[in-house]
């Protein structure tokens, strides 16, 4: 798997922490936990070096879908929804509920 820091390098498993595998980068030493993608299943999500508003976005390797963990709670994952009674679409953590109008304001 290539590393989504310096794309040059290859990732490799160096331990565990916590029972999750933490994959480093053999050129640039970055290192990072892979997780499981709900969407294909697979144990490919990893940390992105960039973030907007201090946000920690991950992404699939394999599907690549972009996910944010929630500035709120840190333990949950900011997905797409819309809040009942209402047509308006928004962003909604899965742990803490809470609520963003757009992907912008996200952590603002």
């Amino acid at each position: 798997m290539q590393c989504a820091h310096c794309e040059a390098g290859t990732m490799r498993l160096v331990r565990f922490d916590d029972r999750q595998e933490v994959f480093a980068c053999r050129n640039c030493k970055t290192e990072t936990l892979l997780l499981d993608c709900h969407l294909c299943e697979r144990r490919s999500v990893r940390q992105l070096p960039h973030s907007d508003n201090n946000i920690a976005c991950w992404a699939c390797h394999r599907c690549r879908i972009t996910k944010y963990k929630c500035p709120n709670c840190n333990k949950g994952w900011v997905v797409p929804a819309v809040l009942t009674g209402s047509e308006q679409p928004g962003y909604c953590c899965e742990n803490c509920q809470q609520h963003w109008p757009d992907e912008s304001q996200i952590g603002a």
